[in-house]
């Protein structure tokens, strides 16, 4: 009669163990795929913040420094409504004093921001930021100085999500105060 080696018996893996370690290994796969998965959507969303925040300041930047330029405000200008717009009397440049008109208005056909000085027309935001909301308040604190208060909504969107932020500054026209 043949003996039989009870250590050859035990060398495989048995039904049950497989069964478990494929269960913890498809557990392990799937929080890894959720997790790349919400890494990726909060990358997409410091973008939309980033981008958001880029043209807010170059766009608030540029008027701020347009109104501080400026002599007066034009009769033109639309106060306290949304999308409104802005014209002043400033100068060309720092340096040129030559007189020209800048104005600030939302494109209705795009929601872009921009602005015309003299002759040339600027796009102060990038093609997939939208104005939503932008109110110019003149401010007279005195019979001679003049200032604008600038309320800005911009929205970014992509594939999956949107954001929408507001901004707000305020300037005082250099050519109004002694």
């Amino acid at each position: 009669m043949k003996k039989r080696n009870v250590g050859n018996l035990r060398r495989g893996t048995s039904l049950i163990e497989t069964v478990v370690y494929l269960m913890i290994f498809v557990v392990i796969s799937i929080l890894v795929v959720n997790s790349v998965l919400i890494i990726a959507t909060s990358l997409a969303k410091i973008r939309l913040e980033r981008k958001i925040v880029r043209n807010a300041d170059s766009v608030m930047q540029r008027m701020v420094r347009e109104i501080r330029l400026a002599e007066d405000i034009n009769a033109s200008s639309t106060f306290g409504v949304s999308l409104g717009g802005l014209s002043l009397r400033t100068f060309r440049s720092a340096t040129d004093t030559t007189e020209v008109d800048a104005d600030f208005y939302v494109a209705p056909e795009t929601g872009r921001l921009m602005m015309k000085k003299a002759t040339t027309t600027f796009m102060l935001t990038e093609s997939d930021v939208i104005v939503t909301n932008l109110i110019f308040r003149q401010i007279t604190s005195s019979s001679t100085s003049k200032s604008v208060k600038i309320e800005m909504g911009l929205q970014v969107s992509n594939r999956n999500s949107s954001i929408m932020r507001n901004f707000y500054s305020a300037a005082l026209l250099r050519g109004t105060y002694q």
